[in-house]
């Protein structure tokens, strides 16, 4: 894989403190001291905190010690020209001298101009443990003395194409002190970097005197490597002593490491504004005289634009207030920090002229290199969702193809080397000419953006379909590192290879013998690109075949199998799932485990070339609803027009049929939708010719047209239905009435916890041990089992960011209780004003929580295990937004601890303990210690093992599929023993019997 990682570094200088800098001539490793750094403290009194400090520099950086953000501290751009440039070898090092005005870095509104670049082989800092083959250092110094340092890690590979170009220079100067050379004009810009994802810690310089007052920024971004003949050259060069000039790395100790993602802003969020401005400068002209602020630009890289150039700062307020409104909405960014990087007097300072705005800033992505640039903007992340997509874009198309009626028969195989085929029995992808591409139709739907058979009309392939952009398979073809595809059709089998979008042999074709000449279909097989999935490059078994039921369910006409490959082909599995009662079966599959009070009701309904299916069933022991909708077999997890026509039906009708058979009498009830919808499960999905979706991603429906037929058509139904059984419709309507009584009592509830505001510390439990940070995207709070554990971790943790949160004993089932007794349940008050939740079923207000991390930390046993299911159920029916948004934690503590000598080792289950043990020699004496709770562990032990963010393991815990989380927790803390134990069966093969606590 070819990796560049890139540092930022921003240095506040003390003059007394620094005479001497990287930047100075007279600064230089200590001949014999750098083969051992850790005498760099004795060798000048200026540099005893090289081995005293506790921030210094470099570390070992990776994603398990940092903490996720989308906003940073430091507000970049870079403004850089080529220039003339001179190469120096300073004895320890190469150094590279750029003309003053080669550019500079923008970091909050402060210019750092490019001063000089030098080397170090090996790499100074680690990226996942490992320290890599080298690393570039861009020094930039500002006016009042300032630096900022970015750092550029590269591995071995192909050669370097910026050393290969300064090689001979290299040579010429090698081992001579001081020794210089022209290189001629260089573009700074030649290394490459992209300021949009990066680490930030506190730290301090890798060189003597080491002063820990640096800012490092490291941005991930794949782009290029050195040669192992290079690295050698560059080495060669130095002077003799110098082979090595790379600090080790540092502790972390209890320092923060932030990975901030500001990727999310592009210029697509950017466009209707930009219009909008255009507009605005043809039609006054007079008001563009001054260029806006220049970090504005940092939020899109590929904003080029006059209009950026000519702003006036009367006219550049309004418009960034304008702007700010418009990402935050879009981008969820932080107003304060919008605001604060670009209304400011020295952002309009800049002149139009420096800019260098002309027909090389123009960028012409072509074919798929926009999906490889932005995979995001695509598949909505190059997480384990992202990777999760490309599986369900291509399945979403053979479902097209079954929606249309030409297939029956889907298979998907998770192979053992990772790369997953897709199979349908329908029509198979066109392979002829294209007319508009000159290329087949399969390679023109393979690699050209906005190519596909349903984009509606008297031209289009489908009357229905999921994919309506033209993009998915497209996408899925750019993102693969291989993919091959199979088409049967007309007697004929076609194949063609493709890499990263591109197609790497020709289109074959083969005729099929005669017994199979009737084949026909699809076969698409790709491995997804490392390069691109850098930190989730596994399918998750669960996750896909939670994808496939829902479809099946769906098309209850359509057969799926899935089957997991194995090495051993033994333990290969297959299923196939097929649900010929369609959403009636879905509705029973997810109330498995309640007590419903009716059977499952549900219709279909064409009209107006829409297909309507509902399906619901209210259940007695259920106090939460379920709603589900589907747009052409896609899964609107943001609801949409569908979804709201089911709820304003719903509560109108069973209002008036209510009223009208008297059985509600008190003329002054009315129930709301909570009240009518408590206990409900329905699913509703709706197959329309030109479905509106927000974002390639599709999760909320948009047709306006869509409510109005769904909500006539439950209304026409229910009443028709209830009318004929009118002992269902008492059924429902006393649900509904028990749960408007219950709403009543909870009104009170609610109320309290409204007026005990979150942000007065009065009201806060008076058992929460707050932090000090006010910020909550670095604070964290661990909710803890009881007072003795509280204690240890109250000790033991970094109060900078971390709270805790003591619980006396077992919180509330809210499972099995209404809203009511769960306002009145102390410790669940505890956790809403602590945490900051709001009211159920309000809006949730991200603002508004106080921790962006909520770590539920309890003991390694049986009591421990139910105390998390718990809270789980609390946080997943009281606020499920918190799963979305990757707030909810699990720490995971050891459970032994084994000391051997001086040295101990903590062991999180029996295998690593048997592991550690086997390590031993025979004769070996150690002792084990088993935490029976985290109480028993000291605050020192608690931090190194549970807390420290450097060393402590944690899962995040995310909900991939609502419907089988939500009757995996009725089953888990329901009422109905039943449901239990055929959950705990289903379960036990994948149960080891030692891991049980009996």
């Amino acid at each position: 894989m070819n990796n560049i990682i890139l540092f930022v570094s921003c240095l506040a200088l003390a003059s007394s403190a620094l005479a001497a800098d990287e930047t100075e001539t007279e600064f230089h490793y200590v001949t014999g001291a750098y083969a051992d750094p850790s005498k760099w403290s004795s060798v000048k009194q200026e540099w005893k905190i090289c081995g005293v400090g506790k921030r210094q520099s470099p570390v070992n950086l990776s994603p398990k010690v940092a903490r996720l953000v989308h906003n940073s501290t430091a507000l970049i751009q870079t403004y850089y020209k080529p220039v003339e440039a001179t190469l120096k070898n300073r004895g320890y090092d190469m150094v590279v001298s750029w003309q003053e005005d080669a550019g500079k870095l923008v970091i909050n509104n402060t210019d750092y101009k490019l001063i000089q670049s030098h080397w170090h082989a090996p790499s100074e800092h680690f990226l996942n443990g490992k320290r890599l083959a080298m690393e570039l250092h861009m020094v930039h110094k500002s006016a009042d003395g300032h630096l900022a340092v970015i750092g550029v890690l590269l591995r071995e590979g192909e050669p370097n194409p910026f050393i290969s170009r300064i090689k001979d220079k290299i040579n010429s100067i090698a081992d001579i002190l001081q020794g210089e050379a022209s290189i001629g004009k260089i573009d700074p810009r030649e290394f490459g970097w992209d300021l949009t994802k990066f680490y930030e810690y506190r730290g301090s310089l890798t060189t003597p005197p080491c002063t820990e007052d640096v800012i490092w920024t490291i941005v991930n971004k794949v782009v290029g490597t050195v040669s192992r003949q290079q690295i050698d050259i560059l080495v060669d060069a130095r002077r003799a002593g110098y082979e090595t000039n790379a600090r080790p790395a540092q502790p972390l100790y209890k320092r923060m490491v932030y990975l901030n993602d500001q990727s999310t802003i592009s210029a697509s969020a950017l466009t209707p504004y930009l219009r909008l401005y255009s507009r605005l400068m043809a039609s006054r002209p007079r008001l563009f005289s001054n260029p806006l602020s220049p970090s504005l630009h940092r939020h899109s890289s590929s904003l080029s634009s006059p209009l950026f150039s000519s702003l006036t700062p009367r006219v550049n307020v309004q418009l960034t207030k304008v702007l700010s409104r418009g990402l935050i909405q879009r981008n969820a960014i932080s107003t304060r920090s919008f605001m604060s990087s670009t209304i400011s007097t020295e952002a309009f300072q800049e002149s139009a002229t420096s800019k260098g705005y002309s027909s090389e800033q123009i960028q012409v992505l072509e074919g798929l290199d926009p999906v490889r640039k932005r995979p995001g903007m695509y598949i909505g992340s190059t997480g384990t969702r992202g990777l999760h997509h490309l599986v369900y874009e291509i399945l979403d198309n053979a479902i097209d193809e079954a929606q249309a009626g030409y297939a029956s028969k889907v298979d998907v195989i998770l192979h053992a080397d990772g790369s997953v085929s897709i199979m349908d029995d329908g029509r198979g992808i066109p392979t002829d000419l294209h007319p508009v591409t000159n290329k087949s139709s399969l390679e023109t739907v393979l690699t050209v953006l906005h190519a596909g058979g349903k984009f509606g009309g008297t031209s289009s392939g489908y009357s229905v379909s999921g994919g309506l952009h033209g993009v998915g398979l497209s996408v899925v073809n750019a993102l693969s590192e291989a993919l091959e595809v199979t088409v049967w059709r007309d007697g004929v089998e076609h194949k063609q290879k493709y890499s990263r979008g591109k197609p790497i042999s020709i289109l074959t074709r083969s005729e099929l013998p005669l017994e199979s000449k009737g084949t026909k279909g699809t076969s698409i097989r790709f491995w997804p690109d490392k390069e691109v999935f850098t930190t989730a490059i596994e399918f998750d078994h669960s996750t896909i075949a939670g994808r496939i039921r829902e479809l099946a369910f769906l098309n209850p006409k359509v057969t799926i199998s899935l089957k997991r490959e194995d090495e051993d082909p033994e333990k290969s599995q297959c299923t196939e799932y097929f649900y010929a009662g369609g959403l009636k079966e879905y509705v029973s599959w997810l109330n498995i485990d309640k007590s419903p009070i009716h059977d499952v009701l549900g219709f279909r309904k064409e009209t107006n070339g829409a297909s309507i299916d509902v399906a619901l069933q209210w259940c007695s022991d259920a106090y939460s609803d379920t709603m589900l909708g589907y747009a052409n077999s896609i899964r609107t997890i943001d609801g949409g027009t569908h979804i709201e026509g089911v709820k304003a039906s719903l509560t109108r009708t069973l209002n008036a049929l209510a009223k009208k058979s008297k059985t509600v009498k008190e003329k002054d009830i009315n129930l709301s939708g909570e009240h009518v919808r408590e206990g409900l499960t329905c699913i509703v999905s709706v197959k329309i010719p030109n479905p509106e979706f927000e974002g390639q991603t599709k999760t909320r429906l948009g047709n306006p047209e869509v409510r109005k037929i769904v909500d006539q058509s439950v209304q026409e139904y229910l009443t028709e239905y209830l009318e004929l059984h009118p002992d269902v419709l008492d059924n429902i309507v006393s649900k509904s009435l028990n749960a408007y009584k219950a709403a009543l009592a909870a009104k009170r509830a609610r109320e309290l916890v409204r007026s005990k505001s979150v942000l007065k510390s009065s009201s806060l439990p008076g058992k929460l041990a707050d932090c000090s940070s006010s910020n909550p995207e670095e604070s964290e709070i661990f909710i803890v089992e009881g007072d003795s554990a509280g204690g240890s971790a109250k000790q033991g943790r970094d109060r900078r960011f971390q709270a805790i949160l003591p619980l006396r004993g077992k919180i509330l089932n809210i499972e099995r209780k209404d809203e009511a007794a769960m306002y009145k349940n102390e410790e669940i008050q505890n956790l809403i004003l602590g945490l900051g939740l709001g009211v159920k079923g309000e809006d949730f207000k991200m603002e508004n929580l106080r921790y962006h991390k909520i770590i539920i930390l309890t003991d390694a046993d049986v009591d421990g295990a139910h105390i998390r299911t718990l809270l789980l159920t609390f946080f997943f029916r009281y606020q499920r937004a918190l799963f979305d948004a990757g707030c909810i934690y699990v720490g995971v503590p050891p459970l032994f601890k084994v000391e051997r000598g001086k040295q101990a080792h903590y062991c999180y289950d029996d295998a690593d303990l048997k592991k550690i043990t086997s390590n031993f020699p025979a004769n070996a004496s150690y002792t084990i210690q088993r935490f029976k709770g985290l109480g028993e562990m000291m605050p020192e032990q608690l931090w190194e093992t549970t807390m420290n963010p450097e060393t402590r393991i944690l899962k995040q815990l995310v909900v991939d599929d609502i419907a089988e989380a939500n009757m995996t927790f009725s089953s888990l803390m329901g009422a109905r023993v039943d449901a239990r134990k055929e959950l705990i069966k289903n379960a036990a093969t994948r149960i080891n019997l030692q891991h049980l606590d009996i």
